[in-house]
């Protein structure tokens, strides 16, 4: 490789050729490095859960959305109108998903939250922190949490 013959471009959009083959490549690399992520790509190795709370005029209220694949229950969303919170609705949403995950072989549980959501929530529940990200956004933190399922 001579680097006089390297070039870089900058771009402030997305740039359609590139975004595909970078994912494209680099899914490649994945598949040949980790056979856990050349499964994941036949979307029967993925399950989606999708859990709903409606209110008694069946108003939808709250919800989680979370995957389950490589022995993990991957909770993405959550989340109860202000009116319904602090009545244990959130923790009943954790507690079927991770009875559904159990079910389904998974043997844990992660979640992302930031330092103005729901951290101590989590906690509460069994969840530790294995990761914090400071300053993002600005003034807050990323927590990425685990919980062992039993």
């Amino acid at each position: 490789m001579n680097p006089e013959n390297i070039f870089i471009k900058e771009e402030h959009q997305v740039n359609e050729e590139t975004k595909a083959y970078v994912n494209q490549r680099l899914k490649a690399m994945n598949d040949t490095l980790s056979p856990f992520h050349q499964l994941t790509r036949d979307s029967t190795n993925i399950r989606h859960l999708t859990l709903s709370v409606t209110n008694s005029q069946q108003v939808l209220i709250g919800g989680l959305l979370a995957r389950l694949y490589w022995h993990w229950l991957v909770i993405e969303d959550i989340f109860i109108e202000e009116d319904y919170r602090n009545e244990g609705l959130g923790a009943q949403l954790i507690q079927k998903a991770e009875a559904l995950a159990l079910k389904n072989n998974c043997q844990k549980a992660q979640v992302k939250t930031f330092s103005f959501q729901a951290k101590p929530f989590y906690e509460k529940l069994g969840y530790r922190v294995v990761g914090e990200l400071q300053d993002y956004p600005p003034g807050h933190s990323l927590y990425w949490l685990e919980k062992i399922l039993e």
